[in-house]
């Protein structure tokens, strides 16, 4: 798969404010705020498992190259909305498009990806949560594939 300009020139943008010291690596536990900052949210593990693959040896440092590999790879299998709906929807016990906020919460963390406390106010401010402690994950979701 190759890169339309614009996504070659933001993937090389966002890599480069990441290499802070300018000597085109970016340290390997930077991996998963970059994927973020473009777009491909990645739990624990699997940024863990891409360290691992990348920097065997663990040197702590990634090539442009190298990240531009992994973000082919994960663009490629990036989770679609309808995804995110269907792993919303084992959280739905009623089916009605809603969510208890702290089994929400709980389930991220048993998975690997708990929320930190700036993402719960986001999730707190951002969104309507009912007298029941229940979100509509419908509008999570749209939320979610809008940024």
């Amino acid at each position: 798969m190759s890169l339309s300009k614009d996504l070659e020139k933001k993937l090389k943008e966002t890599f480069y404010l990441v290499d802070i010291d300018k000597d085109d690596y970016i340290n390997t536990n930077e991996i998963g705020l970059t994927l973020r900052a473009l777009g491909i949210y990645l739990n624990t593990n699997d940024i863990n498992d891409i360290i691992n693959n990348i920097d065997p040896n663990n040197i702590g440092k990634i090539s442009y190259e190298d990240f531009k590999n992994i973000f082919i790879e994960k663009l490629q299998n990036n989770k679609t909305f309808d995804d995110l709906i269907k792993a919303f929807q084992f959280f739905d016990k009623e089916g009605n498009n809603k969510i208890n906020f702290k089994e929400l919460k709980h389930g991220l963390k048993i998975m690997g990806e708990p929320l930190t406390e700036d993402e719960l106010n986001i999730l707190n401010e951002e969104f309507e949560i009912d007298d029941d402690g229940n979100i509509d994950y419908i509008d999570l979701a749209k939320k979610i594939f809008e940024e």
